[in-house]
């Protein structure tokens, strides 16, 4: 549980008089947090800016919920023409399938690679999830705390649960457009971008393009036979005809008499 402060309660029914656990416990509070007495208890204060975590003993920057929506790139590779979506926030767009994030092309943040501590700390939760916190910490009132003026003022609590959810990333929902002209199909960020038959996904130009043109365009060769691939198609007519493109078809070759 990670917090501004910890506080430690004791039974006022059974004290009569304040025990000083700074002074009793000097380990009280590890790490480069400061240990502050107060009437009934006592907290963990850390430096402005962070938040003492009672599980590891430390102070660390506090774990904030990232609500700015920016712009999400599938990369870099073509500089900033390549926008996945409009309106994505940097955990949505780098801990799914973004390379990079930000407003437009002069304030752009490259993405962290994954398994790098970069990556950890804008994916937390590991790829295809998004960190939302939401803290149902009460109020504490009629506690008089002065702690030392160099030390965030950040007033101490009763103990409360910080709880940790998240979001599970559809990539097909998020990003729409991320298939171009193909379907985007599949669950969370395992998606795949599906072409009608005779096409297929690519994903330089993000779009389908024709690799049997004889599925494609049935009527491209008329009565004569077709054989075609990405590059092309070619029609054949039996033995004794010619293929008119005119038409197009196999005809009976005439020879011309002049």
């Amino acid at each position: 549980m990670t917090s501004n402060s910890n506080r430690k309660e004791k039974n006022m029914h059974r004290i009569q008089t304040d025990i000083n656990e700074c002074e009793t416990d000097p380990g009280v509070c590890r790490g480069s947090s400061v240990c502050v007495n107060s009437v009934g208890g006592y907290f963990c204060n850390c430096s402005a800016g962070m938040v003492y975590n009672e599980d590891e003993g430390i102070c660390e920057e506090p774990v904030i919920e990232v609500t700015e929506r920016r712009h999400c790139y599938h990369s870099m590779d073509n500089g900033c023409s390549l926008i996945l979506g409009h309106n994505v926030t940097k955990q949505e767009c780098c801990c799914s399938v973004g390379g990079a994030w930000g407003k437009g092309c002069d304030s752009i943040s490259v993405c962290p690679e994954f398994y790098t501590s970069g990556y950890r700390e804008v994916c937390p939760l590991g790829r295809g999830r998004t960190e939302i916190v939401m803290s149902t910490l009460p109020e504490v009132t009629g506690v008089d705390v002065n702690p030392p003026q160099e030390q965030s003022e950040q007033q101490p609590h009763t103990a409360g649960e910080t709880e940790a959810l998240f979001d599970v990333i559809d990539v097909c929902r998020l990003f729409p457009s991320i298939c171009g002209n193909a379907t985007c199909a599949g669950s969370n960020i395992n998606y795949r971008c599906d072409c009608p038959t005779g096409y297929r996904f690519d994903g330089q130009q993000i779009l389908c393009t024709v690799v049997d043109p004889c599925y494609v365009y049935p009527d491209i060769c008329g009565n004569a036979s077709c054989s075609g691939d990405e590059y092309g198609h070619q029609c054949s007519c039996p033995y004794g005809l010619v293929f008119d493109e005119d038409i197009p078809g196999c005809i009976v070759y005439v020879a011309s008499l002049l």
